[in-house]
């Protein structure tokens, strides 16, 4: 099965169906041919590790930010929200018709609370959660939030992968 097909295959609806077919040339070009990298593309390291998640309204006692910030947006409310995570992937929004390179909060539901578009319950999301440290380190070596920029790939890749091979926290008990 093709990562489009596994896609389609979650699809609940018409608007999530639009938006995998606009993710296919996305998909498609995810190599890109560049073999010296682990995840050759952000699109590659988003389908290893990248999801689906369901918008919500966003609380009122969280505030919209500012249109075209979306990556600061989410960051800085990550800083005051502990509960919340930092998301980067693709938002789907039906009026536009095609996927956008977006970040946005996830609540301890796996729920999309997201500060930049105004009608985020009819929009459509596919990302990867980062961790902090990881966001910290990458805005430090690039000057911006956006973990997945794509012309910033080759400095924060091996950065990603060191991460993704550091062995994970026993469980407290």
């Amino acid at each position: 099965m093709t990562e489009t097909d596994r896609l389609l295959a979650l699809s609940t609806d018409d608007v999530e169906r639009d938006f995998v077919a606009a993710m296919v040339p996305l998909i498609q070009n995810a190599h890109n041919g560049r073999r010296s990298l682990h995840w050759r593309t952000p699109m590659a390291y988003l389908l290893n590790h990248g999801q689906s998640w369901a918008p919500v309204p966003l609380p009122t006692s969280i505030m919209h930010g500012a249109l075209s910030d979306c990556f600061t947006n989410a960051w800085k409310t990550v800083q005051t929200q502990p509960d919340l995570r930092y998301v980067e992937g693709y938002g789907y929004d039906p009026d536009i018709g095609f996927p956008i390179e977006h970040a946005w909060c996830i609540d301890s539901a796996g729920r999309v609370l997201d500060l930049t578009w105004r009608d985020a319950t009819r929009c459509r999301y596919f990302g990867a959660i980062f961790p902090p440290k990881a966001v910290v380190q990458i805005q430090a070596l690039t000057g911006v939030y956006g973990v997945l920029d794509g012309s910033r790939w080759r400095s924060v890749e091996p950065l990603l992968k060191a991460m993704a091979q550091q062995p994970k926290p026993l469980p407290v008990r």
